[in-house]
């Protein structure tokens, strides 16, 4: 940006602002590190609501990208039919690797909404069992 100014010619501004309608950011891959075998190792990941509008969350759903199932998600606020995240707000999941032989564990946690053009989110989980 050119100013007028002779002692500073140039300007920075940064901006901040909210995505217009519902929108639901997630991390894009979510780490589970090296696990203990026993016992099972969890952590939190959370989403949150930053549009200007409320986001209906749908449902949840985990589909393991190796045999079995190494992977849950606890702690999840129940999901009759729907979940309305307002503007600023979070859902925050427990997410646990379960399994007891090594190796490295992916699935992929989709979370069905209203918000963003996608209409859904996936987060990559990833452990590794040593």
């Amino acid at each position: 940006m050119d100013s007028s100014d002779p002692l500073l010619p140039g300007a920075v501004i940064e901006v901040k602002g909210r995505s217009g309608g519902p929108n639901l950011t997630e991390p894009l891959e979510f780490e589970q590190g090296v696990v203990v075998v026993s016992p099972p190792a969890s952590a939190t990941l959370t989403l949150r609501s930053d549009g200007t509008d409320p986001v209906t969350v749908r449902g949840v759903k985990l589909i393991e990208l190796n045999r079995g199932t190494n992977f849950s998600v606890n702690s999840m606020p129940q999901i009759a039919t729907t979940l309305v995240l307002a503007p600023g707000t979070e859902l925050t999941l427990t997410v646990a690797l379960t399994a007891i032989r090594r190796g490295v564990y992916e699935a992929d946690l989709i979370v069905a909404h209203n918000g963003n053009p996608r209409r859904t989110s996936q987060v990559r989980l990833r452990g590794n069992v040593q």
